[in-house]
């Protein structure tokens, strides 16, 4: 599977150039995220929701957006609509794969688009999951998900809210909580999702390592 690993990587290094790019312009949403949410009410709401849907094309710090979507809304109804916009994003990345899957097939050969299929038709669902989190991993996934017919549009989107609903409720918890000045109830849901990003980035490692 050397062109997929091949492919990967070079999903994962266009995204980071963008966020490389737009770092390097001073880019709001990299070098100061909080002045786009500055201004409150629904102005801010409608620019946190579009920047988490346009994640797989920007560099978007989704943690931040969706903390403050709970500080802005609630935890409950903030993780709703940011679970929304974050799974917009994610689809978004599996309908770029999709544009580009004949063509990567093609590149690919029948062989190694057959063990290519196989493979994700086995873990790409929890590495779906898993990688939803993850900044970067999370939008290479999604498009490289998209070239592969193996997986389909409703296991996609079932699997990128299976991760993304529990990633967005903690952070949109914790913007909640330090609104409120609970701040010991902010720190516990920062450190769950800290392990929780522990975790899945173990879990794609281990997954990524089998597939050589």
């Amino acid at each position: 599977m050397r062109k997929m690993i091949v492919l990967v990587a070079g999903i994962a290094a266009a995204v980071l150039a963008v966020f490389g790019v737009a770092a390097a312009l001073g880019a709001p949403v990299v070098a100061a995220p909080e002045r786009l949410v500055a201004a409150g009410g629904a102005t801010a709401t409608a620019i946190a929701v579009a920047l988490l849907a346009a994640d797989a094309l920007l560099p978007v710090p989704s943690s931040l957006l969706l903390a403050y979507l709970g500080a802005a809304h609630g935890a409950p109804l903030g993780a709703a609509i940011g679970a929304a916009a974050h799974l917009a994003g994610g689809l978004a990345g599996f309908a770029i794969g999709r544009a580009a899957g004949g063509a990567i097939g093609r590149w690919l050969g029948d062989a190694e688009r057959a063990r290519v299929d196989a493979w994700l038709a086995r873990y790409s669902l929890a590495g779906i999951a898993a990688s939803r989190p993850l900044p970067v991993l999370a939008e290479t996934v999604a498009i490289a998900a998209g070239t592969s017919r193996a997986v389909s549009w409703p296991a996609f989107a079932l699997a990128a809210a299976a991760g993304t609903l529990p990633f967005a409720a903690l952070n949109a918890a914790a913007g909640a909580s330090a609104r409120d000045g609970d701040l010991g109830l902010a720190v516990v849901a920062a450190a769950v999702v800290g392990a929780a990003l522990w975790a899945a980035s173990r879990h794609a490692r281990r997954h990524a390592g089998g597939a050589t």
